[in-house]
């Protein structure tokens, strides 16, 4: 497993629900984006989940906040992880599938296709 480093309560960071995610700087990347505070009412849980629109998943990439409607997203399935007994997070090693890249083609609803919203978020 790759090593992402370490959440802000010092457990390992995974490749996450959508694999890696390239940052603006072609360099860096992004796994899961983590919401909530640690060890209070607020879940502490990954913003970046399953089935999120590539739009949100680009405007996290480009500017590194979380929208609210996706942290209520994110906060409603990491509760029906919680309530089934599994962590909130993506874990690797409990065999679930890697990670994968999102793109327009993957995604194959013809929303993120190349010059149809002209540069307008729709």
């Amino acid at each position: 497993m790759a090593n992402y480093g370490k959440r802000i309560d010092n457990t390992d960071k995974d490749v996450g629900y959508l694999g890696e995610i390239r940052m603006p700087n072609g360099r860096d990347v992004m796994t899961e984006m983590s919401v909530g505070e640690p060890n209070t009412d607020e879940t502490f849980r990954p913003a970046i989940t399953p089935g999120m629109h590539p739009a949100d998943i680009n405007y996290i990439r480009e500017t590194g906040k979380v929208p609210e409607d996706v942290k209520a997203t994110s906060l409603q399935f990491a509760k029906e992880r919680i309530k089934e007994g599994k962590s909130p997070y993506y874990e690797s090693e409990k065999g679930y599938k890697k990670g994968g890249k999102v793109t327009a083609s993957t995604r194959a609803d013809g929303c993120a296709q190349r010059g149809k919203t002209r540069g307008r978020i729709v």
